[in-house]
């Protein structure tokens, strides 16, 4: 609906746009409803024919026009590449992440731009504007007391200009072959989104790599990462998530650094395989980069996460930051890997039994779990320093181990905090369910019957109520009734010191303000891994994959259900968080005789 400004009103607007033309946007009192295009256009007076419609763009640097359809028929010419694009959006962005010339250590990491002097550019469009003729637009922006003018424009070609971010006074004047005229007075607002990735490989997308097309096609089908050496990859559900808010309004754009890689920890830390220990950092302490496609393990390092980011950024405040970190440093990757030894091969009680890593042989496999998300908490104390307001002033100094020539300092020293808008600009996601499934419609924990789980009842109860949900201090009673045929719980009780995953991440949110993401681990209850539609993937299925590369790193990750409820997940909150969509404009018809 347009609203007419004539008679004694038109020239009250007049007067009042004459004394105080800048601030005639943050007069209005009402925003005009947008027409069938998403533009606002409003009518001066009847005799006045011209009409100015008007609207902004800011290009697309996530860019998703594609959908990838897989196939797994070995005689279709598309099988090696695993599968073709068609037209249309999926969710998941087309191209893959990109290396920043100018700061190579994070890998293949980036989307979008960094501008030196923080302008960025803007399609203004007022190819809808209507009159007699050939239509010439004038436009006027001020912006942080500078004025950016282009003038006697074919209105029917979009025009490019490059602002700063912020929301900037605006005016248009339209004018048709026969002179008339009407000029319109708004705003505009400039916003790009600088987000970024960290943590872990459920953060990185370990579980759900894109295809790659082989030299010749005789080559086993493969993978092609965003960035190998972290199993970075651009299908993951954090990198959806960031592609939801770029798909999400025209009148902004999203630039992502995606730093997350596979195996990381907040600190120096290790993954204990059967190969034996192998070293592992992350957020604060550079990260050896991990094997992947079956390649040998490489022995670079690459700086800890809080310096690529600031490297990558220059230190700009980021708008949001997608978070998941704690599960390799509660020991879950190791725990999966005893259990499997000790529930499924041996039928024992994995919580109860000393690892197959522990050469003192005097620790039971809970008790080292228990230290670890002891160790946890403070780590995650440390990482808070690092992760610093721009409101905040005070607070303890950041530090992490510098690293020189591939060689790592010994002790951490005084680092550059990441700046983030809001202190809730921190979404710190909380790890899906992998313990339960439902029977009869009441949640159970898993047992080993399929082969997915590598945790009978007992230890997936203990995995639950001690490192998912445990609180220091409160005693864990371990279940009785599925034994037999499984072991009686020996000890019948266990009393941690140190809390759970979830009790931690509230904590960090309660004391630090981070936004608490912990909607896709509430609505997974029931999906774990042995479910009959699991949001993980299983042991079973990714030891025996049909007809797709091995890719044995994607076991108790996300599959595409779990990457999927990530995305709406994370695409949610950060859209809240940023702002997404921006405002339209609204905009004042000012008659003519009046600005212009």
């Amino acid at each position: 609906m347009r609203r007419t400004i004539s008679g004694s009103l038109a020239g009250l607007l007049a007067l009042s746009t004459v004394v105080a033309a800048p601030g005639l946007a943050s007069a209005e009192s009402e925003d005009p409803a947008p027409d069938a295009a998403g533009s606002v256009r409003q009518q001066a007076k009847k005799s006045n024919k011209v009409k100015a419609t008007w609207d902004w763009t800011m290009p697309t640097f996530m860019k998703d026009k594609k959908t990838f359809v897989p196939t797994q028929d070995p005689n279709s010419p598309d099988y090696f590449q695993g599968g073709s694009y068609i037209k249309g959006p999926d969710g998941i962005t087309d191209k893959p992440l990109k290396q920043l010339s100018r700061y190579k250590a994070a890998g293949n990491a980036v989307y979008g731009k960094f501008p030196k002097n923080g302008k960025f550019q803007v399609k203004l469009d007022a190819s809808k504007s209507s009159g007699k003729g050939k239509l010439k637009c004038d436009w006027k922006i001020t912006a942080d007391g500078k004025t950016y003018r282009r003038k006697n424009l074919n209105c029917a070609k979009k025009k490019s200009v490059k602002l700063p971010e912020g929301r900037h006074a605006l005016e248009l004047q339209v004018t048709d072959a026969k002179g008339r005229s009407e000029t319109v007075a708004s705003h505009i607002r400039v916003k790009n989104v600088l987000m970024a990735i960290m943590g872990d490989s459920y953060a990185s997308g370990v579980s759900i790599p894109p295809f790659t097309n082989p030299d010749i096609k005789t080559t086993p089908r493969q993978v092609g990462w965003d960035f190998g050496p972290c199993n970075r990859s651009r299908w993951g559900g954090f990198v959806r998530g960031a592609q939801a808010l770029e798909s999400a309004d025209k009148r902004s754009n999203v630039t992502l650094v995606d730093v997350a890689c596979g195996g990381a920890e907040v600190r120096e830390g290790f993954i204990q395989t059967l190969n034996g220990k192998y070293p592992s950092g992350g957020i604060l302490y550079p990260q050896r980069q991990i094997p992947f496609d079956g390649g040998a393990p490489p022995t670079t390092n690459q700086p800890a996460q809080v310096e690529q980011v600031n490297g990558v950024t220059r230190g700009a405040a980021l708008d949001a930051l997608y978070l998941s970190v704690g599960g390799n440093d509660a020991g879950l990757g190791t725990v999966a890997v005893a259990c499997k030894i000790e529930d499924g091969l041996q039928g024992k009680n994995c919580y109860s039994e000393v690892p197959f890593f522990d050469a003192t042989g005097t620790q039971a496999l809970w008790q080292i779990t228990d230290a670890n998300l002891v160790r946890l908490k403070k780590s995650y104390t440390k990482m808070s320093r690092c992760l610093k307001s721009s409101g905040d002033s005070g607070g303890k100094a950041c530090k992490t181990n510098k690293l020189d020539n591939n060689v790592i300092a010994d002790k951490p020293t005084k680092t550059t905090p990441i700046t983030v808008k809001k202190n809730k600009s921190v979404i710190h996601a909380m790890y899906p369910d992998l313990t339960t499934t439902k029977e009869n419609g009441a949640l159970a924990p898993c047992s080993l019957t399929n082969g997915e789980s590598p945790m009978n009842q007992i230890d997936n109860t203990w995995a639950l109520e001690q490192m998912y949900l445990g609180k220091s201090g409160e005693t864990i009673t371990l279940p009785t009734q599925y034994s037999p045929p499984l072991q009686t719980p020996s000890p019948a009780t266990i009393t941690p010191q140190g809390d759970g995953i979830l009790p931690l991440i509230e904590r960090n949110g309660q004391r630090y303000g981070w936004t608490v993401a912990d909607q896709m681990y509430e609505a997974s209850r029931g999906s774990g891994l042995c479910a009959p539609e699991p949001w993980e993937y299983g042991l079973a299925t990714v030891l025996n994959p049909a007809n797709n590369p091995g890719n044995p790193g994607a076991a108790l990750h996300p599959n595409a259900i779990g990457q999927q409820q990530y995305a709406k997940m994370l695409g949610k909150q950060g859209k809240k968080i940023s702002g997404i969509p921006v405002s339209k404009s609204s905009t004042n018809v000012v008659p003519d005789g009046g600005l212009g």
